[in-house]
């Protein structure tokens, strides 16, 4: 079953895909436009910005040139959990962003529209547990995500 969007983009599709480590993801892809994101890169700025962590990154420093988006749930499992990225290094899906907070690091602010509700080591993730992480994000209320129980 597939979960009821909470996007604000013009057309979420999902699909099964292989991630490289041979165990299925559910995977979300959506199309939209660039400019879709310049409100919430804007808003997702100010957030690390008000981060003790992230608002210190100077090499580089934490721009909207920071923030990569991923087209697939495969795709930002893939970027995200190689680790050792620097301080600020933002990645997004959607409406949910991921900003490192350690230089070098995987330990990931967790970002959904402008509710900043949690901080993840993505590498104990296995690709389906990260998958499952995603959609329990994508389905929870905001008060949920401020509970953290979703």
């Amino acid at each position: 079953m597939k979960p009821e969007s909470k996007h604000l983009f013009r057309e979420v599709n999902w699909i099964r895909a292989w991630p490289v480590s041979g165990i299925i993801m559910e995977e979300l892809r959506i199309e939209s436009k660039e400019s879709d994101y310049q409100e919430l890169i804007q808003k997702w700025l100010e957030i690390g910005n008000n981060n003790p962590w992230i608002r210190d990154s100077y090499d580089p420093p934490f721009t909207k040139e920071s923030f990569y988006r991923c087209d697939t749930l495969e795709e930002l499992y893939f970027e995200i959990s190689k680790g050792n990225w620097c301080l600020a290094q933002a990645f997004y899906l959607g409406n949910i962003a991921f900003i490192n907070q350690v230089d070098g690091g995987d330990e990931w602010l967790v970002i959904r529209g402008a509710l900043p509700f949690e901080s993840i080591t993505v590498r104990r993730f296995k690709p389906d547990e990260f998958s499952n992480f995603y959609n329990r994000c994508i389905k929870a209320t905001d008060e949920e995500l401020t509970e953290l129980m979703y």
